[in-house]
C-alpha cells in the first residue's frame, strides 16, 4: 500500500467498520474520511495519531507504510524501568498500578471516554 488513503481504507476493512462507523470511532465526518481514503483529503497530524491511538496500530505503518500494522508493545519489565526513572510522583505510580489490574473492560470503557472526551 502506496498511499496513506490505501492504509487507512485498508485498516477500515481490517477492524470491520464501514466508514460511517470509522468515521464516528475517529471524531470526524464521513465525508473527510470518503477524501482520506481517496487520497483527496491528507488527514491532519491529530487525525492520523488519533486513528493510531484507538485502533492501536502502529503510527509509523499509518504514516508512511514503515513497520506492521499493529503496535508493538514493550514488556511490562521495560515499562516499570521507565517509569521508575521518570518525573511520576507515588500518586502516578499507584494510579498506573491500578489501572493494570482493571479488566479489559474496564480498561476499554476508560480509553473510550478519554477518545471521547480528550480527542
Amino acid at each position: 500500500m502506496n498511499t496513506i488513503g490505501q492504509r487507512i481504507k485498508s485498516l477500515r476493512g481490517y477492524v470491520k467498520l464501514d466508514q460511517e462507523e470509522f468515521s464516528k470511532k475517529i471524531s470526524c465526518s464521513k465525508s473527510y474520511l470518503v477524501k482520506m481514503e481517496n487520497d483527496i483529503s491528507t488527514p491532519s497530524e491529530l487525525c492520523i495519531r488519533n486513528i493510531s491511538f484507538v485502533f492501536g496500530i502502529n503510527y509509523n505503518w499509518l504514516l508512511n507504510g514503515e513497520g506492521s500494522l499493529l503496535q508493538e508493545y514493550p514488556t511490562a519489565e521495560s515499562v516499570y524501568n521507565t517509569l521508575s526513572n521518570s518525573t511520576l510522583d507515588e500518586s502516578d505510580m499507584r494510579f498506573i498500578h491500578l489501572y493494570s489490574k482493571l479488566s479489559a473492560e474496564e480498561r476499554k470503557n476508560i480509553r473510550d471516554y478519554y477518545t471521547k472526551n480528550y480527542l
